[in-house]
């Protein structure tokens, strides 16, 4: 994975390799929020709703990807280790994506042994 700075947003952009992670089982993450097509602002919080994945307690990665450029914009590890689900990380968006101008936007989960993976719904950053 690359590791670049955008100085102009301040941002940490990380650039994928090109292989996928590979799985032989059905993909059993399933996004609850954010909901397609929600339109969200800098600076406003965003509730990343997951339920399924491996058994509890688990290590996820989940990945903000812009959609224009295909690229893998921040990932976040998250230790899921309450004994319900669904799962729940906050995350703020940065006032600097104001610079962006309606991009699409939607996050990527994994379990960190890269064994199951989904994709979510695309979401706007006005």
């Amino acid at each position: 994975m690359t590791k670049t700075t955008d100085d102009e947003l301040d941002v940490i952009v990380l650039t994928a390799p090109a292989s996928s992670p590979k799985s032989t089982k059905q993909q059993p993450f399933i996004f609850l929020n954010p909901l397609e097509k929600e339109i969200y602002e800098p600076g406003q919080e965003i509730a990343i709703y997951w339920k399924g994945g491996p058994a509890l307690p688990q290590k996820v990665n989940i990945s903000l990807i812009d959609i224009q450029p295909c690229k893998v914009i921040s990932t976040v590890v998250v230790n899921h280790i309450e004994h319900i689900n669904p799962g729940l990380y906050y995350w703020t968006i940065p006032e600097a994506f104001s610079l962006l101008h309606n991009h699409t936007y939607q996050f990527y989960i994994q379990d960190v042994p890269r064994t199951t993976w989904t994709y979510g719904p695309v979401f706007k950053i006005a």
